[in-house]
């Protein structure tokens, strides 16, 4: 599998997480920090996207208690560090009175950054949607927590298509369980890679999910190895439905070769009808086939994820012998990338997402910033930034496909990505418990009514964790005690777990977590002094 992989791996080239140098060749490349929009289907059903609101006391308008209310780490131009050279510390910006973004219902608010020179450092939520957030995020297993800071808000009235409704939104932090550290102090993975698994709590790469499954299968044969190819069988699918490539897209028949040779012709030939099909769909005319089938799928700029899961869009296609030297055709934009020497050109991008509402959600993200400045590899990296998203032209498709804002893909196709069942192992569920609640055991240890009253599979992972972490917090102290408990507590858990299995949100997963944490009660003792 190591061999397979490091084939794969040598055959597609660089990712976010490394990129050499280069030029391109094309045309239609809008400025940077240009307003992006998708070179996608101009017929497509108009979606309601976030909002885009200036200070202000009218509608449509918000007001914020505090003069330095949004923080970003900047730059001084697209592609130059967001690190400061003498500190080593992110470059920060306290905007005042920024533009903002403001999703579909006024649950999320964040600065309107296009990330080329400015990310934003935190965000504007619900203050009562936080704790659902965070429960789908520690039952993921993700690194991270979303913390309010309730002294700084901002209000505003939505218009009257969103409902007319006043909100006032709290400040939001996020903070890193694994590394104790929170806000503008927190680090994370630098790859994006990396940080999509830290956010996902995902267990290897994570996986591509789909509204409803893709109709060219992986092969049997090798499904675990082909699946790190997923998305050539989704883009042969929507050329074959652009009637680009013949019947099957350009996929053959038996399915995509491990041969080196034979996988970057295959590959070329994919991604060549996919980019042409999108170009086509995007610039000549539009293909309603095309558009419904990834609407189908939900891919592209119908991608929209879930708390705790991720999105990823790939470069399509294999570096190519060429007139000066290797190239890359990009047939989604009509140009030739010269791959070797490409200082945007991404194979990558991954993100993982923190927060929803309705279509539009929060990511929380990071990049390898050697092209930026030569700090890249770094594991525990302060450059973390949050985005909004949303549908269509407001889609992490259309900002990440765009051309000119310094990060670019050739022939890029967007999924969903998730965990899926990790292998919820002792020794992982162990740690989850201990970086969630080990340090609030005197908190938590009480929580046993948690569990019954669990009003999701989420609720009843995180209630799950608790009961966990009280055992173990008992069982791994040192001393001749350390396993006893008081005894009406221990076995009000007991009850509990006991009767996770039949409860209505039980699942494989819960199960099996239940089934480690009733053994780890199990080795409790009763306190003869506290009984």
């Amino acid at each position: 599998m190591l061999a397979q992989r490091q084939l794969i791996s040598a055959i597609f080239g660089f990712g976010c997480d490394q990129r050499a140098a280069a030029d391109v060749t094309g045309k239609g490349i809008p400025a940077p920090g240009a307003p992006m929009k998708a070179a996608r289907s101009p017929a497509n059903p108009v979606l309601q996207g976030y909002f885009v609101y200036n200070p202000g006391a009218a509608a449509g308008q918000y007001q914020a208690n505090l003069a330095n209310q949004f923080t970003t780490q900047t730059n001084t131009g697209v592609g130059t560090s967001f690190m400061d050279p003498i500190t080593l510390a992110p470059r920060i910006n306290h905007a005042v009175a920024p533009a903002v973004r403001v999703s579909q219902s006024g649950l999320l608010a964040i600065e309107d950054a296009n990330l080329g020179n400015a990310q934003p450092k935190h965000f504007y939520a619900e203050a009562g949607q936080l704790q659902a957030w965070n429960q789908a995020l520690m039952a993921t297993g993700s690194y991270f927590q979303l913390v309010p800071v309730g002294s700084q808000t901002i209000s505003f009235t939505m218009p009257p298509v969103a409902g007319g409704h006043l909100r006032t939104l709290v400040k939001v932090e996020a903070r890193n369980m694994a590394t104790n550290n929170q806000g503008q102090n927190m680090t994370i993975a630098q790859h994006c890679d990396s940080t999509v698994k830290e956010v996902t709590g995902a267990f290897g790469e994570p996986r591509p999910i789909f509204q409803n499954a893709p109709a060219i299968a992986l092969p049997a044969a090798h499904t675990t190895v082909h699946a790190t190819l997923q998305q050539y069988y989704v883009a042969a699918e929507l050329a074959q439905v652009a009637g680009v490539g013949a019947v099957g897209g350009g996929m053959p028949g038996a399915g995509m070769s491990l041969n080196n040779d034979n996988l970057k012709t295959e590959q070329n030939d994919i991604a060549r009808n996919y980019g042409q099909a999108m170009w086509n769909h995007g610039h000549v005319a539009h293909d309603a086939a095309l558009d419904a089938r990834m609407m189908h799928l939900g891919i592209n700029q119908y991608a929209v994820p879930a708390v705790g899961q991720g999105l990823v869009t790939h470069t399509m296609g294999a570096a190519q012998a060429g007139v000066a030297g290797p190239i890359h055709e990009d047939a989604y934009n009509h140009r030739d990338v010269n791959a070797p020497g490409n200082n945007n050109m991404w194979r990558y991008h991954w993100g993982g997402v923190v927060a929803r509402d309705a279509g539009d959600f929060i990511t929380l993200e990071n990049y390898a910033r050697n092209a930026e400045d030569g700090l890249g590899g770094v594991s525990n990296d302060p450059r973390f930034y949050f985005q909004m998203y949303g549908p269509g032209a407001q889609s992490w498709h259309a900002a990440w496909s765009a051309l000119g804002g310094g990060r670019e893909f050739a022939n890029p196709l967007t999924m969903v990505v998730s965990p899926g069942q990790n292998p919820n192992t002792d020794t992982e569920a162990n740690d989850r418990a201990h970086r969630y609640f080990g340090n609030n055991i005197g908190g938590i240890k009480d929580d046993h009514h948690t569990i019954a009253g669990a009003g999701s599979v989420e609720a009843l992972t995180v209630a799950l964790y608790k009961a966990l972490a009280y055992a173990n917090a008992h069982l791994n102290a040192t001393g001749p005690f350390n396993t006893f408990g008081r005894w009406s507590r221990v076995r009000a858990w007991r009850d509990a777990v006991g009767a996770a299995h039949a409860h209505p949100h039980a699942n494989a997963q819960t199960n099996a977590l239940s089934t480690h944490v009733l053994a780890r009660l199990g080795q409790m003792r009763r306190d003869p002094f506290n009984p």
